[in-house]
């Protein structure tokens, strides 16, 4: 279903909308040589068109039947569904406690080239093997946004393939490595007074799947130079 509701989304899309959901896709224009507004000008009327066509498939198959008809859990039952929700009026939701302490999430900025993370407005990282760790995760993220997935989709990366990319000899270095970066986290929060609920688990530890940044407590954003 997420790649029907991408398709919705990019029937629809201008550059400046797909300049602020995927960051990712502007910083890499920015390294091709056309002006990066023609180049986003371009990428989004190639995914209108691919978005089109995906939709135009849904609609051609809910002329037949309605949404009710299909199977649950089906792409056009869940598809009708998507669009009814769309379709009908706004009616607030009535009240509900919700947690006071509920924060947005936690903004992390990359900088490869100068080996630099920014971590909300107060935490710098410079040089180290924390930030090496984090960037990693971060471009891992990144290309999970683009893809478009849901936040919970967001893959991990196993030991192994961090053994690969920080270049070290084995998993166990990876795992001291991500000890030593959740530590780090924490404490630089506690030095900086800011309170976030358990800093350290930004990192997440998937059983058998591996480690991701935490994609419903952060956001990366890739640092531009001016």
């Amino acid at each position: 279903m997420s790649y029907v509701r991408n398709a919705v989304f990019f029937e629809n899309a201008t550059p400046d909308a797909l300049a602020r959901s995927f960051p990712v896709v502007l910083d890499a224009v920015n390294h091709l040589d056309s002006p990066p507004d023609t180049a986003m000008s371009m990428i989004a009327d190639l995914l209108n068109r691919h978005g089109k066509a995906v939709t135009s498939v849904m609609r051609r198959t809910l002329e037949s039947k309605s949404p009710g008809e299909f199977p649950e859990q089906s792409l056009p039952r869940l598809y009708g569904e998507m669009q009814s929700a769309l379709s009908l009026p706004f009616v607030p939701a009535p009240s509900v406690d919700k947690n006071e302490n509920e924060k947005p999430p936690l903004t992390i900025e990359i900088d490869k080239t100068s080996r630099l993370v920014l971590i909300g407005e107060h935490i710098e990282l410079k040089k180290n093997a924390t930030v090496d760790l984090l960037i990693v995760l971060a471009e891992e993220w990144l290309r999970a946004a683009g893809k478009g997935l849901e936040p919970l989709e967001y893959p991990c990366l196993k030991s192994g393939d961090l053994v690969e990319k920080l270049g070290v000899e084995t998993d166990e270095v990876v795992r001291r490595r991500i000890l030593t970066a959740r530590r780090t986290i924490a404490k630089r929060f506690e030095s900086a007074g800011l309170s976030v609920d358990k800093p350290q688990e930004l990192i997440e530890n998937l059983s058998w799947n591996g480690y991701r940044l935490a994609p419903e407590r952060v956001v990366v954003r890739v640092r531009h130079r001016s």
